[in-house]
């Protein structure tokens, strides 16, 4: 029976405080300690944990052969699993770790916080028969979703019912209705599945859905008003569309914090929306100037997050679209602008290999 850390826990603590220290592109590794007691032979106990690589590229294919994602294995001294995980933020929530048999049964998984400041140490109790009936953990972020409401998150959709008059045909009507109605009523179904969130992890899943609902949904509008509206010549927006919701994201650091890996997939949609040419041997400084004015069409205030994260994209694009390696003039564009945080190291170990969190093919 494979057990999610619900009803079969009788006992739940979290002693650590949430980290309150702003988030940045840092590369290195994140201490996970997990002791097993309960009864359960150790000798068939496994853990590991996925990572994700900022700006991870939802659907990876290489030459047509899809990529498979690289788990970190834990490994084992008596009663206790440790590993490094690999980690290009200084702190990031819903990590799975997952607890395994020998023989490949999953007797659980576990979404975890982690911090490179501060090593998590989590405790359970596993009966003889495999099932988890206690849980306590320490440090990383100070969040642990025993229950797996992350995972239900992913699958919420706005339950508001699509309008029935000519609402999509006019994008202003639409747009209004979407943030006004429908995307508010998202929101707040996805909230509902974590009743004891903190405040700072409901503004981090509140930004996160956001985030996710305007990728998904609103930034396409011809398309949404052709396939849910039956619109059959929707208009082409303008920039108050763009801006009407594009202005509702927080893109603070607590952007960088993906509760799914799919962040690549918005700043893709920005750079094709605001018709955004790649960087290629444009000084870093230079390009973000104009990417600037363009973002400022359709937003109040840019930030320097937000930037970087266009500029990686595109680098990233180069490397795993169309597979051309970093010129000299790009890799010293790359090493000149960004001194501030780990962004130009992580874009050049790219450079080395662009899919850090995945098993390439033989």
């Amino acid at each position: 029976m494979l057990f999610i850390l619900a009803t079969a826990c009788q006992s739940q603590t979290t002693t650590s405080t949430q980290s309150s220290e702003p988030n940045a592109v840092k590369i290195g590794t994140a201490s996970v300690e997990v002791k097993v007691s309960g009864g359960y032979d150790a000798d068939k106990l496994t853990m590991s944990a996925l990572w994700t690589a900022l700006l991870d590229n939802a659907s990876i294919s290489d030459n047509s052969m899809f990529l498979s994602p690289a788990p970190v294995e834990f490994t084992r001294s008596g009663n206790t699993w440790s590993a490094e995980i690999p980690m290009e933020l200084l702190h990031k929530n819903n990590v799975p770790l997952t607890i395994s048999s020998v023989d490949g049964r999953q007797i659980g998984r576990i979404y975890t916080g982690l911090d490179q400041n501060s090593p998590l140490k989590i405790e359970l109790k596993i009966d003889n028969d495999g099932n988890i009936t206690g849980h306590s953990a320490t440090g990383g972020t100070g969040i642990i979703d025993w229950d797996g409401k992350y995972a239900e998150i992913h699958y919420v959709w706005a339950t508001t019912p699509e309008p029935t008059d000519d609402t999509y045909a006019d994008c202003d009507k639409y747009i209004k209705w979407e943030t006004q109605t429908r995307m508010p009523s998202f929101i707040e179904e996805s909230l509902a599945l974590v009743p004891d969130a903190t405040d700072a992890e409901r503004r981090w899943i509140a930004n996160e859905q956001t985030r996710r609902y305007i990728t998904g949904r609103l930034m396409d509008y011809e398309l949404t008003a052709r396939d849910f509206g039956k619109c059959a010549d929707p208009a082409t927006p303008g920039p108050e569309y763009y801006r009407a919701f594009l202005n509702l994201l927080d893109y603070s650091p607590l952007l960088l914090d993906e509760m799914i890996p799919d962040l690549r997939g918005f700043t893709n949609k920005l750079i094709s929306k605001l018709e955004i040419s790649p960087i290629g041997d444009t000084p870093v400084d230079q390009w973000q100037e104009g990417v600037r004015a363009k973002l400022s069409t359709v937003m109040d205030s840019p930030t320097q997050t937000l930037l970087d994260l266009l500029t990686a994209t595109s680098f990233l694009e180069q490397l795993q679209e169309e597979h051309r390696q970093f010129s000299p003039a790009q890799v010293e564009n790359i090493k000149a602008f960004f001194t501030a945080d780990d962004m130009g190291r992580l874009l050049l170990s790219r450079n080395e290999n662009p899919y850090p969190s995945y098993s390439l093919p033989e």
